[in-house]
């Protein structure tokens, strides 16, 4: 694979939908974008402000001009398809999550890049966010003790999709920072869904992970009457919660002591600074920096890999219930 300076780097972008022009207009910025392919032949006609690239309506005709990566950001079900065409290629890229739709195929991918020594890198652009890197710094330094318990609230009204269910829709995101938090795999999950919408998909799901000495909860739900994201880690001597509608840290100096006794501690409740970035900038900084490597340390294939099986896994038990 060869290696070019970081700032003559060019990366081409599979799709420019919803998410892919986030993606457009980000690398443009940041002078990174060589190419967009998209099915629509008019795709060049909606990025009227973007210059001096190419435009194509398939993947294998951008491969004539040796682009450095590839940011896959089409629907879910194509993911496979595509990652196959660029790692026989050996086009180091970066797919937007889920991985894929399902466990086998995320699995064989996993090994297909290893052999191919190209690394997939998986949007989990919350591992970019400023504020869970600066809850992961502040619950390492042990200001709340122990890690015991975590929950994450996803909470809206918002978009209803009509072929995947909202633990597929919102859950990886959660998935994500649960392993990024605890590093390990649970033991075991419980799931509960309601169907609210529709007799066909669920639009609200409880998921209780079970590790070893902390538990952890995932409630997503898009039929919800209010709008609530919020992240809350407990440790034995206070906890950290983020608060994505305020955009704010805090630290709740509060905990129990239980001995032969019950000891209350309360030493009130502090907002955390933290740096604010633009986390797809951050991501994309990242996949570029790091595109000579045979794989991710970071938002990594085989952490996909472990999203999808907890997805699986899920799925299963919610088809039970």
């Amino acid at each position: 694979m060869t290696i070019k300076n970081k700032t003559k780097r060019k990366i081409c972008v599979i799709g420019g939908g919803y998410w892919g022009k986030n993606h457009i207009n980000t690398l443009y910025k940041m002078g990174h974008l060589g190419a967009v392919v998209d099915v629509d032949s008019d795709i060049s006609n909606k990025f009227p402000h973007i210059k001096n690239i190419n435009f194509y309506n398939n993947v294998e005709d951008s491969f004539e001009a040796d682009y450095d990566g590839y940011i896959v950001a089409t629907p879910a079900e194509t993911h496979a398809n595509i990652l196959d065409l660029l790692l026989d290629n050996r086009k180091p890229a970066l797919v937007e999550k889920p991985l894929t739709t399902d466990l086998s195929s995320s699995e064989r991918l996993l090994k297909k890049s290893i052999e191919c020594e190209t690394p997939v890198m998986v949007g989990h652009i919350l591992l970019f966010h400023k504020a869970f890197l600066k809850l992961k710094q502040l619950l390492d330094s042990n200001i709340i003790g122990d890690l015991k318990y975590v929950y994450s609230n996803r909470l809206n009204f918002g978009k209803v999709r009509q072929f995947e269910d909202v633990f597929w829709s919102f859950a990886p995101h959660d998935i994500s920072l649960m392993f990024f938090l605890i590093d390990s795999y649970p033991k075991d999950i419980k799931v509960v869904g309601s169907k609210i919408c529709s007799s066909d998909l669920h639009d609200s799901v409880h998921c209780h992970l079970i590790y070893d000495n902390i538990s952890a909860h995932i409630y997503v739900n898009w039929a919800h009457p209010f709008k609530e994201h919020k992240f809350v880690i407990m440790g034995t001597k206070g906890s950290l919660v983020y608060d994505d509608t305020e955009k704010k840290i805090y630290h709740y100096d509060k905990y129990f002591e239980i001995n032969d006794s019950i000891e209350q501690h309360d030493g009130g409740v502090a907002e955390i600074e933290f740096e604010s970035s633009m986390p797809l900038s951050d991501e994309l900084d990242y996949f570029i920096s790091n595109l000579h490597q045979k794989t991710f340390d970071k938002s990594s294939i085989s952490h996909g890999v472990d999203v999808i099986k907890v997805l699986d896994k899920v799925e299963k038990e919610i088809k039970n219930d």
